[in-house]
């Protein structure tokens, strides 16, 4: 599958098929942990709303940052950039 960018405005959400990617919670300086090196760091972080259409129980909400790479439900997600107003994801 062809990966395509998008970028999601705080407080939106992306429909493609019966995906949906929303987006809410933006944040310059937040501490986290890096899910891949297990490392404490902070930066721009955001509020992810991922769910399938008509699969309410599928539906997960989770903090990420730039970098990030998750899969969803056969989908490989990337979050490219977080700023003050958006974040970039990649979606394969």
């Amino acid at each position: 599958m062809d990966a395509t960018t998008y970028t999601i405005v705080t407080n939106t959400a992306l429909h493609m098929g019966d995906l949906s990617i929303g987006v809410a919670g933006l944040r310059q300086n937040q501490a986290y942990v890096d899910a891949m090196t297990k490392q404490a760091s902070t930066g721009p972080t955001a509020g992810l709303w991922l769910g399938i259409q008509h699969k309410p129980d599928l539906a997960r909400a989770l903090t990420v940052h730039r970098g990030l790479t998750l899969k969803y439900q056969g989908r490989h997600l990337e979050i490219v950039e977080i700023t003050a107003q958006e974040v970039v994801i990649c979606v394969s």
